[in-house]
């Protein structure tokens, strides 16, 4: 489960939709091994890698 880091004075609150999601542990991380790779936030890794999957899902719907 992804958990929600706490608002800070530096961090203005999001507009964006709050989901969770389960996954195993390994999943985890070697989710946030990819995120500190990248020097991303694991929710922002998470983001990335779902609207990839959308546009991908959107550019086969088209194909049809």
């Amino acid at each position: 489960m992804i958990s929600e880091t706490p608002l800070t004075p530096e961090m203005p609150p999001t507009k964006k939709e709050k989901i969770t999601f389960t996954c195993t542990t390994d999943t985890r991380e070697v989710l946030q091994e990819w995120a500190d790779k990248d020097g991303r936030t694991l929710s922002n890794l998470v983001e990335r890698i779902v609207l990839a999957a959308i546009e991908q899902q959107q550019g086969s719907d088209r194909d049809e």
